[in-house]
């Protein structure tokens, strides 16, 4: 039997319990929850220089990427790249990935570079002329709500750090 992928759970979700002819049973598919997780992983591109261009597999990329944390994804466009390949990884913190690591492929032992690409900090946006505090505290909760979406938390936290920042600590933004 082969699980369902997450879009085929989440299009399934839509469906009504199922109920099962032979026995007294109902299946209801629901995505997966974290409850009761520890914490979750933070996750980020890196520059992965040092791996033989000859052992550019997507299993030995993703050896190399597994040496610091998980990976998650390869950028196939920089797989076969003199310099570097790029992959997004995830871990515990990714502030804290060593610069290097060292491991083996095959009978030969290599070092491997990791260079965490930076995200920008998001742009504050220019409210337009005339715009009330309140309008800009929208525009940052919206940009907030799209970096939840696409998993960007540290930078959801921001935004919307940013939107309640915009009012003074004397106001109650309530009344606005």
């Amino acid at each position: 039997m082969r699980f369902p992928n997450a879009k085929m759970v989440q299009d399934w979700g839509h469906f009504r319990a199922l109920s099962m002819k032979t026995i007294e049973a109902e299946i209801t598919i629901s995505p997966w929850s974290p409850i009761g997780a520890k914490g979750e992983l933070q996750h980020a591109w890196f520059k992965v220089s040092g791996i033989p261009p000859d052992q550019r597999s997507l299993r030995t990329i993703a050896k190399v990427g597994g040496l610091v944390g998980k990976t998650l994804e390869i950028d196939e466009k920089t797989r076969y790249r003199n310099d570097y390949v790029r992959m997004r990884i995830a871990c515990r913190d990714v502030t804290q990935v060593p610069a290097v690591a060292e491991s083996s492929l095959g009978l030969f032992i290599y070092d491997f570079f990791f260079e965490r690409e930076m995200v920008a900090p998001p742009q504050q946006p220019v409210p337009p002329v005339g715009a009330s505090k309140k309008d800009n505290c929208e525009t940052w909760r919206l940009r907030g709500n799209q970096a939840y979406t696409k998993g960007r938390l540290t930078e959801a936290e921001e935004c919307y750090t940013h939107g309640i920042d915009s009012f003074s600590p004397n106001e109650d933004s309530r009344k606005h």
